[in-house]
């Protein structure tokens, strides 16, 4: 009989009463069962902490733990303090799992000899579920290099974490930047370059739920900015000494530019300094991005459409986006 390995399931849990059950027993129902699931109450005002210690009663493999609010990064982080898996999957309190999520990334990264594990997942809002990428083709895997341009030009996956099975050593030396938003692009660059080795699938395992009081929804603010400062550190890292990666590095650095000037929409005119800043950017990488290859039409048509300034590119932006009812 073959010894499967204990795998940590963390999931942050914050105004998410509504979501919580299907969350949860979507986690319970896994066809993989050796799981420790880990609850990180973050100070949630409603009943989700209540509902947290109604569900470790239930099922010995749940463990609970109750703080103050700290945000994502200190929830994810706590859970990381007591996991005791060898292997580290992430659930976000309103999204969903199919049946098969740790059992399928589990038997990727073994078919391959990965460390790390990755799928697609689907977009929902209301009762529609749609496919972020079309799932297609076979699994496949990268080196850390190529694994990281994956996610620079957001080819098959994100920066997000969940959605990805991680070795729990790999969170040994690194940890999410607490009080930061958009925490995991801060982060997941770090985790793909610790790897040797990263499996793919486009098969859709993990439900991303997205309503008003996502992230991504939010409107703009100063802490917005660390979109920004994060990719700011990839572009860095790679002007220093890998070449390979500055392509990608760039077009990520000028996506998010594009991101929060669309996140800015009419506020730009209350935050004259920050669209300075990002045009500065623009200005200085737009031809680079505009010859890379890899990079995505509608960045390169996003670059030629700013050339006529904020107020057209406000416009166009928010036209794709209602067309494609995406949020950038």
């Amino acid at each position: 009989m073959e010894l499967l390995p204990l795998i940590s399931i963390i999931v942050p849990v914050y105004r998410a009463e509504l979501y919580l059950e299907r969350c949860i027993c979507s986690i319970r129902e896994q066809q993989y069962r050796h799981l420790e699931i880990i609850l990180v109450d973050d100070g949630s005002p409603d009943r989700c902490g209540h509902m947290c210690d109604t569900y470790a009663r239930q099922d010995a493999r749940i463990r609970v733990i109750h703080q103050t609010n700290g945000g994502l990064s200190a929830a994810r982080n706590a859970g990381l303090a007591i996991a005791t898996g060898e292997l580290v999957a992430f659930v976000d309190s309103d999204d969903y799992v199919s049946s098969g999520y740790i059992s399928r990334l589990y038997r990727l990264r073994e078919r391959f000899g990965a460390d790390i594990a990755i799928c697609g997942f689907c977009d929902v809002r209301g009762e529609q579920v749609t496919p972020w990428r079309i799932p297609s083709g076979e699994p496949f895997v990268l080196n850390a290099v190529s694994a990281l341009q994956n996610m620079l030009y957001t080819d098959d996956f994100d920066a997000s974490v969940w959605g990805k099975l991680f070795p729990r050593t790999l969170f040994d030396t690194i940890r999410f930047p607490v009080g930061k938003l958009y925490e995991e692009v801060e982060t997941t660059w770090r985790l793909l370059l610790m790897a040797r080795r990263v499996a793919v699938t486009r098969e859709p395992l993990y439900f991303y739920v997205k309503h008003e009081g996502s992230i991504v929804s939010s409107r703009f603010n100063e802490r917005s900015l660390d979109m920004l400062e994060a990719c700011r550190h990839i572009y860095d890292y790679a002007s220093a000494g890998h070449p390979e990666l500055l392509p990608a590095a760039t077009r990520k650095l000028v996506y998010a530019c594009f991101y929060l000037l669309k996140t800015l929409g009419r506020e730009d005119r209350d935050h004259p300094e920050v669209v300075r800043q990002l045009y500065a950017i623009l200005r200085r990488h737009r031809f680079a991005v505009l010859r890379d290859p890899r990079a995505p039409k509608r960045d390169k048509a996003a670059i030629l459409i700013s050339l006529a300034g904020q107020r057209a590119f406000r416009f166009c932006w928010t036209l794709y986006c209602r067309c494609t009812h995406r949020e950038a």
